[in-house]
């Protein structure tokens, strides 16, 4: 029976605990990376770590006493994150937090595996890991910047007539973005994951897994310049648009094959060197370490009070999922019908026409939990300076950090300020956001913008509480989590907000009287456009 009562209590120690501990954050990271479509086969990665747990764990065989001392000092290790990320409502610390348990646990039950062959399958979840501090988004960046830079190289040697404005490759047809799923990082995670799963079914040694691992992101941004040049060639020459729809997910899927087809064919390759430098390699043997009596086995888990004081960290469960419902009623954009988009000015809007000739106008329509909005109308203008955008983005929830748009379209942000200006009911201030870019061809630009709700009611971010709880949001606890979601709940919900934006091009700097000059013609635009939209405004329906 004690063999049995240790199994147990190893298997909920370093399973039950921290996966119930942890599970409201394990549910918001989920939900964070299946909105990321470069993770979302981190269900895969699951299965396929149980399917070879399942298929390869024999219980018969005992796990070495040196294995299972480095499992004991490791259990502590999880223990301790667990109350770090519940502390700090940390969802990628309490995901990377339940990896090193799962290994762990392996380490501690799995006894005819190796080392190498556990570290394998565990790191088939690890992979699902977003790099911490934003590294994602500069991996999103530096991915982009490098395929439009490749695809725009390949169109010089044809001969293709095109510009490259920062991630945006403008030819005859259309100009095409350089968006996440065509920047390679999707395909170079997803195949990571497809370089691990083939690792560990042939068992590849430490060097070739190595390597392996290290060539993934060359066959992941070559497939995808293959795609994002075979869209060019479809334009260019056939008149085919392969840039969306079915046609671009099929594009996709055959690129993806290709890359990892290609991979699939290096891995080979170093199998074989593998093989012809050492003919004598053998498969990986299972230990032969005869099964261990339960009275011979060393104790893993805590003693009955230590054990008691984990169990305690279940108490962290109920305020996480508190947070959880409080948060997603605070988050939830609501759905805007095309109907009332339409009752906003179009192409002959005074305030737009104001500012120079209309030589175009759109209705852009996206997801409801796009970045930029569901909706934006934009005017396009032609002034004596250059060319000028004049766009109304809709709807968000809050704070809009608009400038982040600009930097994932390839531009560099000079300076960013909040100017303080009159235009608030009744006359109060009413800040404007006032930017200043340039990118890598020569183009110039000054972005200003404000955000307002429903009622024409200016939204300054930097007012309200949640800016400055989104400012010390790495500095606050589990309960302070709690108590400022409270105050929320209490009155301090977040409105949904509309955005008015003026983009002012050209090909030459801006000198600082030419940049106080927009910002006066933006403020009487703004002025001209809130009179216009006002009607728009309180037409919509309640919860706008």
């Amino acid at each position: 029976m004690r063999g049995v009562n240790y199994a147990t209590r190893w298997d909920f120690y370093l399973l039950g605990i921290p996966s119930i501990a942890l599970s409201p954050l394990l549910y918001s990271q989920g939900t964070f990376l299946w909105g990321k479509q470069h993770l979302q086969f981190f269900p895969l990665a699951i299965a396929a770590v149980c399917y070879f747990v399942a298929t390869e764990w024999d219980p018969a065989v005992a796990v070495e006493p040196r294995k299972q001392a480095y499992a004991k000092i490791l259990s502590w290790m999880v223990m301790a994150l667990v109350v770090v990320s519940s502390l700090l409502y940390s969802s990628w610390l309490a995901h990377a937090t339940m990896v090193l348990a799962l290994f762990t646990w392996a380490l501690g039950r799995v006894g005819n595996l190796s080392l190498l062959r556990l570290i394998g399958i565990c790191g088939l979840v690890a992979i699902t890991i977003p790099f911490p501090f934003g590294g994602d988004q500069a991996l999103i960046e530096w991915l982009q910047k490098a395929s439009s830079l490749a695809c725009s190289r390949m169109m010089d040697v044809l001969g293709i007539v095109h510009v490259r404005s920062g991630n945006i490759m403008e030819i005859t047809a259309k100009p095409l973005f350089v968006e996440e799923a065509c920047s390679g990082v999707d395909s170079q995670y997803a195949l990571m994951a497809v370089a691990g799963v083939l690792l560990l079914i042939g068992r590849a040694s430490l060097w070739v897994s190595i390597a392996t691992i290290v060539t993934v992101p060359i066959w992941a941004i070559l497939g995808n310049i293959l795609r994002i040049f075979a869209i060019v060639l479809g334009l260019e020459y056939w008149n085919l648009d392969l840039s969306e729809g079915t046609k671009h997910t099929l594009l996709g899927l055959v690129c993806f094959s290709m890359a990892a087809w290609a991979h699939w064919s290096s891995v080979q390759f170093l199998n074989f060197l593998e093989t012809f430098r050492s003919s004598d390699r053998t498969e990986e043997t299972t230990a032969t370490t005869h099964e261990q009596s339960p009275e011979t086995s060393i104790a893993l888990y805590p003693g009955v009070l230590p054990f008691a004081a984990c169990c305690g960290l279940l108490l962290f469960a109920p305020f996480g999922w508190f947070l959880i419902v409080g948060n997603r009623v605070q988050s939830v954009i609501p759905s805007m019908g095309r109907e009332f988009v339409e009752t906003f000015p179009g192409r002959d809007a005074a305030f737009a026409r104001g500012r120079g000739t209309v030589v175009g106008f759109e209705t852009q329509s996206r997801s409801r939990d796009d970045l930029q909005g569901q909706f934006s109308r934009s005017w396009r203008l032609a002034t004596a300076r250059g060319l000028e955008i004049i766009s109304l983005d809709m709807p968000f929830r809050g704070w809009h950090p608009l400038w982040g748009c600009y930097e994932l379209g390839g531009w560099n942000i000079t300076s960013k300020d909040l100017v303080s200006s009159p235009g608030g009911n009744a006359g109060s201030e009413w800040p404007i956001y006032e930017a200043i870019l340039a990118n890598d061809f020569g183009e110039h630009a000054v972005l200003h913008f404000v955000l307002f709700d429903r009622s024409g009611t200016p939204y300054i971010h930097e007012n309200t509480r949640m800016f400055l709880a989104e400012r010390d949001r790495k500095y606050r606890t589990l309960f302070q989590e709690v108590m400022a979601l409270s105050n929320q709940l209490q009155g301090d919900r977040l409105p949904i907000t509309y955005q008015l934006q003026m983009l002012s091009k050209s090909d030459e700097p801006f000198s600082q009287s030419e940049v106080l000059a927009l910002r006066d013609q933006f403020l009487k635009m703004r002025d001209r456009a809130m009179s216009e939209l006002t009607p728009a405004l309180q037409s919509l329906p309640n919860g706008f």
